[in-house]
């Protein structure tokens, strides 16, 4: 008789982002635990965009229909659904896992379908009906869920944050001379905000340096961004993509991060986790589970008036060293606490897992 396996069939790098990063940690988490089948999708010829959206799905089909075919009953099949119009592709993808896999886990990366009631996210769950359990990244997601839709199953809360391994050296700062982006930079990601917020600072007398770090793929926004350096080229830099030391000589070099994100989908960003790991304050938007993940309530602001907030934020921290010093402290505090609770929950959530893959299903008809 085969072993009991959870079955991961989902996109895995390439291409690199949070999404794709925190599959990969799950899958290593998984096998440390336990029986693991991975059937992975991966854009290794640097596909993007609609093209990669259909072929990725067409992959996922085919990549299920293997990993059906090597299952035994009471196996676990691990997906991750996708956002907006990738629905569609999911509700087929779920048909095919009834077939054979009677129990689910879904790890939910984007507020799409959380945000707002979805009829096809709905629709999916109809089809799983209670064998699907759920990862959730945050509290208020988890809440979301549960309001929106009868989920059933069992709901996990796992935050990002045990995926982050922070940097063995952390430079001791004791005054902000220095603000940074980190993103995909596009105008979703807020680095017009970003922009603007440094051009309010230094029309108050407090021209701080400032540095963009991500790759730009729009060109409008990438000629915007070089007009921004010239403005004060000693004080301004974009830096492109950066990762490994790069990314960390980039956290090195600033003194608070800045995230303010417009990304209606925007969920957990590792990058936020990032650099609390290194004991910078970080300043957002409020979005997904943002302000679950900046605990202080003083730190995330709505979109509106991110610019305003920020400019007065930081000008306080630049008057005061000791203000300053203390939003450090609250930082490393943030981090320490979230990380050491979504560690335990990773060891908890694989720990529940593995035991069902070895315990008797019983059945449920959903309740959507």
């Amino acid at each position: 008789m085969a072993e009991p396996a959870v079955h991961v069939v989902a996109v895995m790098p390439p291409p690199m982002n949070g999404m794709t990063y925190v599959t990969s940690q799950i899958v290593a988490s998984f096998r440390d635990a336990g029986h693991v089948k991975l059937y992975a999708v991966s854009s290794e010829a640097g596909e993007t965009g609609l093209y990669w959206s259909v072929v990725k799905h067409f992959r996922m089909l085919r990549a299920l229909t293997r990993a059906v075919r090597s299952s035994s009953p009471g196996d676990i099949c691990y997906l991750v659904p996708d956002s907006g119009n990738g629905l569609w592709g999911n509700l087929v993808q779920a048909v095919i896992v009834r077939t054979r896999f009677h129990r689910v886990l879904l790890h939910h990366h984007v507020f799409s379908y959380i945000n707002n009631h979805d009829r096809r996210f709905a629709m999916l769950l109809r089809i799983l009906g209670k064998s699907a359990d759920h990862i959730v990244l945050c509290g208020h997601m988890g809440d979301k869920i549960t309001q929106l839709y009868c989920t059933g199953g069992v709901v996990h809360k796992l935050g990002n944050s045990a995926f982050v391994t922070p940097p063995q050296c952390v430079r001791v700062r004791s005054q902000l001379r220095t603000i940074g982006f980190l993103s995909n930079v596009t105008y979703d990601k807020g680095v017009q905000l970003f922009m603007e917020t440094t051009r309010s600072l230094a029309s108050a007398g407090y021209p701080v340096k400032a540095i963009i770090a991500g790759p730009v793929g729009d060109k409008r926004l990438a000629d915007e961004i070089k007009v921004f350096v010239k403005e004060d080229p000693d004080r301004r830099s974009a830096l492109g993509a950066v990762s490994g030391k790069k990314k960390d000589r980039f956290f090195d070099l600033i003194d608070v991060l800045l995230f303010p994100s417009l990304y209606r989908n925007e969920a957990q960003p590792i990058t936020i986790y990032e650099a609390l790991s290194v004991q910078l304050p970080v300043l957002a938007t409020r979005r997904g589970c943002i302000p679950d993940q900046i605990t202080t309530g003083k730190w995330a602001f709505e979109s509106e008036r991110f610019v305003s907030a920020a400019t007065d934020q930081i000008k306080t921290w630049i008057q005061s060293p000791a203000t300053y010093m203390s939003a450090l402290e609250m930082a490393g505090r943030i981090w320490s606490r979230q990380s050491s609770e979504d560690r335990a929950a990773l060891i908890r959530l694989t720990g529940h897992i593995f035991e069902k893959l070895h315990s008797p299903l019983v059945k449920d008809e959903s309740c959507l």
